[in-house]
C-alpha cells in the first residue's frame, strides 16, 4: 500500500512539472510561440503563447487519466494487465513530463537546435529501453503492448512475441542510445526514429510468425 502511495505520487509529480516550469518561463515567451519545426528544425507554425496551456495540460493531464482507467475498462479484467502496470504508469508520466517540458523550452529559444534534437533522440532511446523491459512482464489486455490480431487471439503467441519484442527493444535502445553519440544532430532522431520502426514492424512480423507456428 505504501509503495503504490509513493508511486502515485511520483505520477501526480510528474504531471505537474511541466505546468510548473511553463508558469516560471511563460512571461518571458514569445507572443507567439512556435508549434511546428520543419526537417531543418526551423519553425513554421505559429500560435498565441496562451496556447502552451492548454496543449501541455492536455498532454499531461490526458495521459495520467487515460493509463488510470485502462485497467478499469480492459475486457480481459483489470487484474490481468500485470503487476508491473503501476511502473509502467510511472515511466510514461516521466517521459512525457520530460517530452512536455522539452516542447516549451523549444518554444522558448524558438528552434530545435542548441542541442535540443541530441535531447529528443535520448528521450526517444531511453523510451525503447523502458518500453522493453516492461514488454516482457505484460500480460494479455486490449490496450497497453503488441496488440495484433494474432497476440490478441492466443495467450502463447502474445507471451512469445512480447518476450522477444521486449528483450529486442531494450538492446535496440541502447543502440539507438550509442548512436546518438556518434551522428551528425541533422540525422540522429530520424535514425532513432527509424529503429523504432524497425522493432515495431519486426516484432508485428514476429507475432504472425509465431501464431502460424502455433496453429
Amino acid at each position: 500500500m505504501k509503495n503504490s502511495k509513493l508511486n502515485e505520487g511520483l505520477i501526480l509529480l510528474f504531471t505537474i512539472v511541466p505546468l510548473i516550469y511553463l508558469f516560471i518561463v511563460f512571461d518571458q515567451l514569445s507572443e507567439q510561440v512556435p508549434i511546428h519545426f520543419n526537417i531543418k528544425g526551423e519553425a513554421d507554425n505559429f500560435a498565441d503563447k496562451s496556447s502552451m496551456w492548454w496543449i501541455v495540460a492536455l498532454m499531461m493531464f490526458g495521459t495520467y487519466l487515460l493509463m488510470k482507467v485502462i485497467p478499469f475498462i480492459d475486457p480481459k479484467n483489470k487484474n490481468n494487465i500485470g503487476a508491473s502496470y503501476p511502473k509502467f504508469r510511472l515511466m510514461m508520466a516521466m517521459f512525457m513530463s520530460a517530452l512536455a517540458c522539452f516542447i516549451i523550452r523549444v518554444g522558448h529559444v524558438g528552434t530545435i537546435g542548441m542541442g535540443m534534437d541530441n535531447v529528443l533522440a535520448i528521450l526517444l532511446s531511453v523510451m525503447m529501453i523502458g518500453l522493453g523491459n516492461y514488454l516482457t512482464t505484460i500480460k494479455p489486455n486490449y490496450f497497453v503492448g503488441l496488440r495484433t490480431p494474432w497476440t490478441l487471439e492466443n495467450e502463447t503467441v502474445w507471451r512469445k512475441s512480447h518476450r522477444m519484442s521486449g528483450k529486442l527493444g531494450f538492446a535496440l535502445g541502447f543502440v539507438a542510445l550509442f548512436l546518438t553519440l556518434l551522428l551528425s544532430s541533422k540525422i540522429k532522431v530520424l535514425v532513432v526514429v527509424g529503429i523504432m520502426l524497425i522493432w515495431a514492424f519486426y516484432s508485428i512480423y514476429y507475432s504472425y510468425k509465431v501464431y502460424q507456428q502455433e496453429k
